[in-house]
């Protein structure tokens, strides 16, 4: 069995394109270890994460982006047991206002809604998207 959690927040405003980088390179490395997967999207500083993994792993990675300071207005959308991942290999995931996604190594990968496995999550990232006008290829 899966945990997930799915949560939205707004960057501090000290918050620069130069902590994304930073981000997804400690999150990547910390997920890989840990055995976490997601997908985390960005707008300006809007953010939309969803981590996947066993429950103790993924529940003590959302009490550390409880309290960086990079992380305000944090809201917890979705946390429920799954029986299986959405991201597969993908230690996180990332989109932003450069309009695609990109895997792990950096590589374009593609994002198909409408065939994502849980209908919900696949609204969920729709919503978001459409929200924050991101593009998904």
């Amino acid at each position: 069995m899966i945990h997930r959690i799915i949560y939205q927040s707004i960057a501090h405003p000290r918050f620069g394109t130069d902590h994304v980088d930073q981000v997804l390179y400690t999150a990547r490395r910390n997920n890989r270890r840990d055995g976490i997967t997601g997908l985390l999207i960005q707008q300006d500083r809007a953010f939309f994460q969803c981590l996947e993994g066993e429950k103790s792993a993924v529940l003590a990675c959302f009490l550390r982006i409880l309290s960086d300071w990079r992380h305000q207005e944090v809201q917890l959308i979705h946390a429920a047991d799954r029986p299986s991942r959405e991201f597969g290999e993908w230690a996180m995931a990332y989109g932003d206002a450069a309009r695609f996604v990109t895997g792990a190594n950096g590589a374009a990968v593609a994002c198909d809604l409408a065939t994502a496995e849980d209908p919900k999550l696949a609204e969920l990232i729709a919503r978001f998207v459409r929200d924050h006008e991101i593009a998904l290829v």
